[in-house]
């Protein structure tokens, strides 16, 4: 369900998650003044500090993980489509036969990625099953040439070498397409905010008007820490989705 709210656009993704914070504040101030009735607990404004300071480092270390994993992503298909390029590139020095089917193997690389692939990884785990579907042929006919000199023969070891990048490249691609923020960790860092919820309203108890007011900046706050957070949470999914522009320049021309 996260996964699918994190694939909607921005100003849907503030409405919904505001919309759950709304809530839940609304019950945490009935809650509150419901119970206030029965008995009434006094909580010192300080400790809304290490809660609140504890909390902004979650949302820290969380915000920190989705970057690392979205710069990582990116990096991918920066170092796949220098690989292809390389590769379109090398293909030149060999004769024209072998220069046409190592073009030929780059095009259809770069339109099952774009086609097949980049589809399939704006789903949920959508990297199980790609990373070994067979998507090596120009590998297996880079193998099997025969150099004629060492011209050929040494640019016959920069095509290995790119083919070994830019594998790598893509099953780093097709893995991190499927990470995300877990279950736990949500799970934690909104109980937190709830939490930070509970104090708000208590350090505001004798004045009802500045406990809304005080709830509403609260939840202002938290939505824009979980849209941060969710908007990145997949690097190929969502408004700031990893585009494969990249590949489609290292096209060769056809």
């Amino acid at each position: 369900m996260i996964e699918n709210i994190g694939q909607a656009p921005v100003w849907l993704l503030a409405a919904i998650v505001f919309a759950i914070t709304i809530f839940l504040a609304s019950c945490v101030y009935a809650m509150v003044f419901k119970l206030d009735k029965i008995f009434s607990v006094e909580i010192s404004p300080g400790f809304f500090t290490p809660m609140s300071a504890t909390f902004g480092l979650i949302i820290g270390f969380l915000a920190s993980q989705v970057w690392s994993d979205n710069s990582r992503a990116i990096s991918a298909v920066m170092r796949e489509a220098s690989a292809l390029k390389t590769i379109v590139t090398i293909s030149d020095i060999f004769p024209a036969p072998t220069k046409k089917i190592l073009e030929a193997s780059a095009i259809n690389y770069i339109d099952h990625s774009v086609n097949t692939e980049w589809p399939a990884m704006q789903q949920a785990r959508s990297y199980n099953g790609l990373a070994d579907d067979g998507n090596n042929e120009g590998l297996k006919f880079v193998i099997l040439i025969t150099p004629q000199n060492e011209t050929e023969a040494s640019a016959k070891q920069q095509l290995l070498k790119s083919y070994s990048t830019l594998y790598e490249a893509r099953s780093e691609r097709l893995f991190l397409s499927g990470t995300s923020v877990n279950p736990l960790k949500w799970f934690i860092v909104t109980t937190f905010a709830v939490l930070l919820m509970f104090i708000t309203v208590l350090i505001h108890r004798a004045d009802r008007k500045s406990a809304r007011c005080a709830l509403a900046l609260l939840c202002c706050a938290i939505t824009l820490s979980y849209v941060l957070i969710l908007a990145h949470d997949r690097p190929f999914t969502g408004f700031v989705a990893i585009k494969p522009d990249l590949l489609l320049n290292a096209k060769p021309a056809q």
